[in-house]
This record gives C-alpha cells, sequence and structure tokens, in this order.
C-alpha cells in the first residue's frame, strides 16, 4: 500500500510538472504574439502615404500604404491637451504601434531615441521609456487635470479617426496619437502631424537590445520564472521518488 501511494504521487507530481510547463508555454506564445490578434486594415481603403524609417544603423525602410495597411493595427481612445488647456481630438485612433515599426529596422536599445519628422519639419522626440514602456503624463479627458495612469499608453502612427481615413486637415494622412485603454489624454506636443519619417538616434548605452514591447518584456520574465518554478517542484519530487525508493 505504502509503495502504490508513493508511485501514485511520483506520477502525480510529473504530471502536475508537464500541464503547468504547458500552460506556461502556451501563455508565453500569447503575449509574444499579442498584434497578431488585432485586425489589419484594407490597404484598398487607405489614401496614398509615405512613411520612412531610419535604424541607428542607417537601415532603411520606406512605407507605402499598400505596406501599412498589411502590417498589424492597434485601435484605442484618446485625445490631446492644447497649449492653452483645451481638450481636442477626443476618439477611437487606429494606425500602427511604434513599437511595430521600430522592430521593422531592428528595434530600439535602452537610452535610444525616436524622432519623428512632419512634412512641414516639425520634430519631436520621444525616449525609450515612452515608446516602450508606454509612460506620458496624462490628463481627465473631462476636466483637463493631470491624473495617473494604471494602464500604459501606447503610441501609434495613426491613419483612422473615428474609422475614417485622417484627412489632411485634421494632420493625416498619417499623424502621431497616444491611446490607451483607460481613455486618457496627452500633452499635444506628442501628437505630430503630418508624419513622414521616423528616426532611431542611438543613445549612450549600446550592445543589449531588448524587446520593443512591454508585454515581450513581461514574457521572456514570466518563462523565466516558471522555468524556475517548474524544475524546482520537479527536482523535489525526483527527490522524494527516490528516497522512497531506497526505503
Amino acid at each position: 500500500m505504502r509503495n502504490l501511494r508513493h508511485n501514485r504521487f511520483c506520477r502525480q507530481s510529473a504530471f502536475a510538472v508537464i500541464v503547468l510547463l504547458s500552460i506556461a508555454i502556451a501563455w508565453t506564445v500569447v503575449l509574444q504574439n499579442p498584434l497578431e490578434c488585432q485586425a489589419q486594415a484594407s490597404f484598398s481603403s487607405l489614401p496614398p502615404m509615405t512613411l520612412t524609417i531610419v535604424g541607428e544603423n542607417g537601415t532603411q525602410v520606406v512605407l507605402h500604404e499598400t505596406e501599412i495597411g498589411n502590417l498589424p493595427s492597434y485601435r484605442a481612445y484618446g485625445g490631446f491637451k492644447n497649449v492653452l488647456g483645451n481638450i481636442k481630438g477626443l476618439g477611437y485612433y487606429t494606425g500602427v504601434r511604434f513599437t511595430t515599426l521600430c522592430g521593422l529596422i531592428g528595434g530600439m536599445h535602452v537610452g535610444d531615441t525616436l524622432r519623428v519628422s512632419a512634412s512641414d519639419n516639425y520634430t519631436k522626440d520621444f525616449t525609450y521609456s515612452e515608446v516602450v514602456l508606454g509612460d506620458f503624463v496624462t490628463y481627465d479627458p473631462s476636466t483637463g487635470v493631470q491624473v495617473p495612469h494604471y494602464q500604459p499608453l501606447v503610441p501609434i502612427m495613426a491613419y483612422h479617426y473615428k474609422d475614417l481615413n485622417i484627412s489632411e486637415d485634421n494632420g493625416g494622412p498619417l499623424r502621431v496619437a497616444i491611446v490607451g485603454s483607460e481613455g486618457l489624454v496627452t500633452n499635444s506636443t506628442y501628437w505630430v502631424k503630418w508624419l513622414i519619417k521616423m528616426e532611431i538616434l542611438a543613445g549612450s548605452v549600446g550592445g543589449l537590445v531588448v524587446p520593443t514591447d512591454k508585454v515581450a518584456i513581461l514574457a521572456y520574465f514570466g518563462v523565466y520564472v516558471a522555468a524556475v518554478f517548474l524544475a524546482t517542484i520537479f527536482i523535489v519530487a525526483r527527490s522524494k521518488c527516490f528516497r522512497k525508493k531506497q526505503q
């Protein structure tokens, strides 16, 4: 009877390890491919547009409406607070994440800067923390009062506003939008109109390239923790089984 319980314990331990490992792998796959679950725009509905993306090593990619329409899209709510304190541009925006675009030319390093340029020569610099971690100052859309955000903001290259093409009068066909799940607004200085170019400028920290998506960072960390946990369970279970056999 004792040996029977012992064998059953060993089998249950091994089964638990397999189940937990399967869950960890499945969870990682979902986390590392979040954009694949989102709808893609139909490039046939997009007007003529061009965006040039330049990596820190000089790699250059030129995107037109066809390529842009085939990239994974992201849709969320946002708006901006202008220099007069007025809230403008509230609504749903659809476009391509900055992190997706950066990934086309090798991604960002910690410490890099992403400079976006408009057709009127206006430029705006985004930090790694803003692009990858979604760290922006946010305001209540009703009052304009600064409030904290509990979910990361998502900077996107937007081509739709309220599910319609963005007109030139509204800063299109491409413009920057800072959107998120909490419906907060950000400073208008980030919302660059008439976007035509994005360029990664090398920062002071070189070498290791880290994931350009906060979700991917969490996925890597989660896999590491899960692997250590599962390995510990397996070693303990095997040790108990070995000691039982020796008795």
